[in-house]
C-alpha cells in the first residue's frame, strides 16, 4: 500500500505511524508523497485524536494541505456544542458494552493546539533562525479569503500579518521586527525590519 505498519506483523496500520514517518523524513520524497495520499485517503486508519492531531495537522501544512486541518477541526467544534470552555484529553466514546462514556478530563493543554496553527499553518508565522533571528511566512489558506494574524516574539513586538486572497493573488502587509522572507506559491520575497507591503500575483513570476 506504500504505507507503514504499526507492527512488524503489518496487521494494524494508523494515522499516528504515517505522520511520524512524514515528519521525520525518513522516505524517499516520491514514497512520501504516495503515504500522504494514502494517510488522507484510507478509512481503515486509526484515527489520531486530540493531542496526536497535533502531528497530524503538522503533516497537513507540511504538504500544503490546510483544508484538511480545517476540516479535521470537528471535535473542538463538539466542544464548544457541549459548552465546554476548555478542551478534553479525549473523545468521548463507546465502552465495549456499548454504552456512551464521557470524557471527563476537561482542562488537557494539548488540546489547545489548533490556535497555534491558525497562526503558524493558515498564517504561516514561524520562526527561521536560531532564537527567532529571522522570520518565514508562508500563509497556506486552505480557500479563505482573508488573514489577520499575530504571533508573540522574543523581542517583545509582534509579527503581524494581515493578507488577502484572491484568484488575481495575494496583497496584504507584514509587520516584523526581525528580517525574513514570505514565501507564496513558489516564489519569495525578502522582508524587512518593520511594515512590508505584499502584492504578489497569481500568474506573475515576481512579487513585492
Amino acid at each position: 500500500r506504500g504505507i507503514l505498519a504499526d507492527t512488524p506483523e503489518k496487521k494494524d496500520f494508523s494515522e499516528h505511524a504515517q505522520c511520524l514517518a512524514l515528519l521525520g523524513d525518513v522516505l524517499p520524497a516520491e514514497r512520501a508523497r504516495v503515504c500522504f495520499d494514502h494517510l488522507v485517503a484510507d478509512a481503515d486508519l486509526r484515527r489520531t485524536t486530540v493531542y496526536f492531531n497535533f502531528y497530524l495537522f503538522e503533516c497537513y501544512f507540511k504538504f500544503g494541505r490546510g483544508d484538511l486541518f480545517l476540516k479535521r477541526l470537528d471535535l473542538w467544534r463538539d466542544y464548544v456544542r457541549k459548552g465546554l470552555t476548555t478542551t478534553q484529553e479525549q473523545p468521548d466514546w463507546t465502552d465495549a458494552n456499548g454504552k456512551a462514556q464521557e470524557s471527563r478530563s476537561d482542562c488537557h493543554a494539548w488540546g489547545g493546539h489548533p490556535i497555534w496553527f491558525m497562526e503558524t499553518g493558515l498564517a504561516g508565522i514561524r520562526s527561521d533562525a536560531p532564537f527567532f533571528a529571522r522570520v518565514r511566512v508562508a500563509p497556506c489558506p486552505a480557500g479563505l479569503k482573508r488573514i489577520r494574524a499575530t504571533y508573540p516574539h522574543p523581542s517583545g513586538k509582534p509579527v503581524s500579518a494581515d493578507l488577502s486572497f484572491g484568484a488575481d493573488g495575494i496583497r496584504g502587509s507584514v509587520e516584523t521586527p526581525v528580517p525574513g522572507v514570505f514565501a507564496w506559491n513558489g516564489r519569495e520575497i525578502p522582508l524587512a525590519v518593520g511594515l512590508n507591503e505584499i502584492h504578489m500575483s497569481a500568474s506573475a513570476k515576481e512579487g513585492r
